[in-house]
């Protein structure tokens, strides 16, 4: 059981609501949200595409892992986090020990028609689709789970906080 300022942590592929449902649920529970892409870019003074075409993934992943130290011990929060942000377990901890993580999934077809004129994310560029797979069990493993494909976003920041309250009251 959580106590009831501990924060809400959306994880999941890219395209699947995190940001979106995020700031919806923050509205609706009058919380403050932080999206860690955000985060990053402004630790790096750069937007994502750059630190990947300047730096490489790899330096991404530590900034990613900066800001996810600098939210270990914060309260009351709506965390939308990178896609691949959590795969790096010191971040899952680090997040988890003061947050309720939530995995968003869609449909790979819902996901394609949602990012299909993205210019901003690196990742989208290459095989999204065997990304996806690969990342598939990784996404599983989280026992709070909520499907977006057929739900406007309202809604699922609904659903999305009806979970959170059972694993806070």
């Amino acid at each position: 059981m959580y106590s009831s300022d501990c924060n809400l942590i959306l994880t999941g592929f890219m395209g699947t609501g995190k940001t979106t449902i995020g700031k919806c649920v923050a509205q609706k529970l009058k919380r403050l949200f932080v999206d860690t892409d955000d985060q990053v870019m402004q630790l790096a003074g750069k937007s994502i595409p750059t630190i990947f075409a300047q730096e490489g993934e790899l330096s991404f992943r530590e900034y990613e892992a900066k800001v996810c130290q600098a939210l270990e011990s914060s309260r009351n929060l709506v965390i939308a986090t990178g896609g691949g942000t959590l795969l790096n377990p010191q971040n899952r901890a680090r997040l988890q020990r003061n947050g309720i993580i939530i995995n968003l999934m869609a449909h790979p077809k819902v996901i394609q028609s949602r990012l299909a004129h993205t210019q901003n994310r690196p990742l989208w560029n290459q095989d999204w689709q065997s990304l996806l797979q690969q990342r598939m069990p990784f996404y599983q493993s989280f026992s709070n789970q909520l499907d977006t494909s057929l739900v406007l976003p309202q809604e699922a920041a609904d659903q999305m906080i009806r979970i959170y309250q059972m694993q806070t009251t």
